[in-house]
């Protein structure tokens, strides 16, 4: 199934995302909009403000420079198979850490 995480629901800077689909055998991809409720993203429709491509069977991520991108309304993330509207799961798990300020 598809997830959607919302780590905040205001404004926030989003400064770094790192994750692994160690498992994978194809590519996935990390969306990311700016949102402050998971109900305010309808996946495949709402039209993601970032996404970080997860290559397979690897470590992905990125750091942004202080103060990071900002995110008006909140931080809403998903997992899916394409982009830019994506809205099937990626097969495999992944794990993600977030740093947001």
């Amino acid at each position: 199934s598809t997830k959607q995480i919302g780590p905040v629901s205001s404004a926030h800077q989003l400064g770094k995302i790192v994750c692994d689909q160690t498992t994978a055998s194809t590519w996935g991809y990390i969306v990311i909009f700016d949102a402050a409720t998971t109900g305010a993203v309808t996946l495949g429709t709402t039209q993601p403000k970032e996404y970080l491509p997860l290559m397979p069977a690897a470590i992905n991520g990125f750091v942004n420079q202080p103060p990071g991108d900002a995110f008006a309304n909140g931080i809403v993330i998903a997992a899916v198979t394409t982009v830019p509207t994506g809205s099937s799961a990626i097969g495999t798990y992944i794990n993600c850490s977030i740093s947001y300020n």
